[in-house]
């Protein structure tokens, strides 16, 4: 009597191949359930060939069974044995491959480049996805995936021959907020990628190719820094801050039409800096303002107020923090458009009408004490 096929152990096999996955998927966090049920296809993908493949094994065994080639007791054995070798290695491939939240950024990381190499562009509704799961992420590695995705993404679409300048607003958004959304405080491996991100997008203006390359990207990385230095601020150490102030200065003075922008960001790290005690990254603030008052002299407008604005902040800080501030306004007095006194006055009122009340009265106060000096 010849041998049963072992049903049993074929359609034990085969529902163990079905059900990997979705034992799989009841064991992630909910946020990655929802991010691979908006993208099922990939384990349909990942779940059905390796169940095709089990089909065809469990056929082509009847078939060989049936010719009489080769004894059946070793057909169904061998066959049974290539379905439990398909099973591990499908499950391992499964846990792998969505059981660990790197792995599904790695996952959708790989969907987006390919995108970009289609349209040029990060997809939007992808970097949501990414975001969102990097938000639901603990500070530290767990947002580090994905800014690293974030960052592969900028880089590719730099390396786009149809990169216009403009393309990367949704993306640096994600960026900020990866890093200071939430109460805990920023993981200073995240400010470094972000920081990464950001001076990255103001290196693009240098390669910038004919003047119908945009400034829209770096307009919006100059306001990035300014919220990711507050994080900064928090956290020891400042070489992330040091380096979003070396990059925001070294942009304003390669291309003046960003130096406005530059300009008042670069006062407000100044004045917050000198607020919490980063005396450093005070000074490095102001430093880089002054240059870039020198390098559009003589200067007017909004630079000038930015930087006697700071400036009043330093006079106000204490006696060696005057003496300080006294000694750059010798050094940038020569680099205006009018004499010193006015243009303190000046931006006495352009502070007023900003709202900036404390800077102008501090400006109010320094103008008086030189007054009397006079």
């Amino acid at each position: 009597m010849p041998p049963q096929i072992p049903f049993d152990a074929f359609v034990t096999l085969l529902v163990f191949l079905v059900g990997v996955p979705a034992v799989v998927l009841q064991t992630l966090p909910g946020e990655t359930r929802q991010l691979l049920a908006k993208r099922a296809g990939h384990l349909v993908m990942d779940a059905g060939l390796p169940f095709v493949a089990a089909v065809a094994l469990v056929v082509g065994g009847g078939l060989a069974a049936r010719s009489g080639a080769v004894e059946p007791d070793v057909v169904w054995s061998s066959t049974l044995a290539a379905l439990l070798l398909l099973g591990v290695v499908s499950g391992v491939r499964i846990i792998r491959r969505y059981g660990r939240p790197e792995s599904v950024v790695r996952l959708l990381e790989g969907e987006a480049l390919r995108r970009i190499e289609r349209t040029g562009r990060p997809d939007e509704e992808l970097l949501h996805d990414l975001v969102e799961f990097g938000r639901h992420s603990e500070p530290g590695r767990g947002r580090e995936w994905v800014l690293e995705a974030l960052h592969a993404q900028s880089e590719r679409t730099f390396a786009d021959p149809r990169y216009s300048g403009d393309r990367l607003e949704d993306l640096i958004a994600g960026v900020v907020e990866l890093v200071v959304s939430g109460n805990d405080r920023p993981s200073p491996r995240n400010l470094s990628t972000a920081t990464n991100i950001l001076r990255r997008t103001l290196r693009a203006l240098d390669k910038a190719r004919d003047e119908t390359f945009k400034q829209a990207d770096a307009l919006h990385a100059i306001h990035a820094t300014s919220r990711l230095t507050q994080a900064a601020l928090s956290i020891e150490p400042e070489a992330s801050a040091l380096r979003m102030v070396q990059a925001l200065g070294v942009t304003g003075v390669r291309h003046p039409s960003t130096s406005v922008a530059v300009s008042q960001v670069l006062y407000g790290m100044a004045v917050t800096a000198l607020e919490r005690g980063k005396i450093l990254i005070a000074i490095a603030a102001l430093e880089h303002l002054i240059t870039l008052l020198e390098a559009n002299a003589p200067a007017e407008g909004e630079l000038v107020a930015d930087t006697l604005g700071a400036i009043a902040h330093f006079w106000a800080a204490g006696p060696t923090a005057s003496a300080f501030a006294r000694d750059r306004l010798a050094r940038i007095e020569g680099h205006l458009k009018c004499s010193l006194l006015p243009a303190l006055e000046a931006t006495e009122l352009h502070c007023a009408h900003r709202t900036l009340f404390r800077t102008a009265d501090r400006v109010r106060a320094l103008r008086k004490a030189l007054s009397g000096d006079a």
